[in-house]
């Protein structure tokens, strides 16, 4: 569980932090476990990724996790499949 927060986030082994953390906001999302707190996280982290996509090392090594941020792009919750949006947006823009 997160240590800073009582969100219910549980980080799993394996893979990159990016992947992992994709991961386990996607898994909430399919389980229909969304609520505020780990929908605000999601909104921060997926506008975190955007960030570091604006730079071609981001861009690299956040391909990986486009596969998930399609599926959070989907979510009911309106912040996040914004913010997943304009992340896919970034991750997949070429110069």
């Amino acid at each position: 569980m997160c240590a800073r927060r009582k969100c219910g986030v549980q980080w799993s082994g394996g893979g990159s932090w990016c992947a992992r953390v994709t991961e386990t906001f996607l898994q909430l999302e399919l389980a229909k476990e969304m609520n505020h707190t780990n929908s605000a996280l999601t909104v921060y982290v997926t506008k975190a990724m955007a960030s570091m996509a604006d730079a071609p090392k981001g861009r690299k090594q956040l391909q990986q996790v486009i596969k998930d941020l399609e599926v959070l792009a989907a979510s009911e919750d309106a912040l996040v499949k914004k913010h997943a949006l304009i992340a896919i947006e970034r991750i997949t823009w070429k110069p």
